[in-house]
This record gives C-alpha cells, sequence and structure tokens, in this order.
C-alpha cells in the first residue's frame, strides 16, 4: 500500500462501538477495582491488628504484669 493510505488509516478514529462500549463499561470497571482495592486494604489492616494482639499476649502471658 501506498504510505499516504497508511497514513489516512491510522489517523481514522477507533471503532464507534468499542468506543462506546469501553465508556459504557469503564464506571463497571472502576467500581469493582476501588471495592478490590478497599477489600485488600480491609486485609491488610486486619492482619496488622492481629498480629498487635498476638504480640500483646505474648507480652501478657510471657511475663508478670505486675501483682507480687
Amino acid at each position: 500500500m501506498h504510505p499516504q493510505v497508511w497514513l489516512h488509516i491510522a489517523l481514522l478514529p477507533p471503532e464507534p462501538f468499542l468506543v462506546l462500549f469501553a465508556r459504557r463499561l469503564m464506571p463497571f470497571f472502576l467500581i469493582i477495582i476501588s471495592i478490590i482495592e478497599k477489600l485488600k486494604l480491609c486485609r491488610k489492616e486486619t492482619n496488622f491488628h492481629y498480629k498487635k494482639l498476638e504480640s500483646i499476649r505474648k507480652i501478657i502471658g510471657n511475663e508478670s504484669i505486675g501483682y507480687d
């Protein structure tokens, strides 16, 4: 093909159907991604708090609290 024809094809806008499809689905993808991120964050926080509780239990269980 002639180079100008390739340039013309490259400059054509993308398929309107695909653009509409992507625009319609984008909010759903964003919602799903945000939910997944929140779940990951909650899991990290829960693990952190669990480890904190475990360390407190170890300290209380292994050392005397001070009642002589």
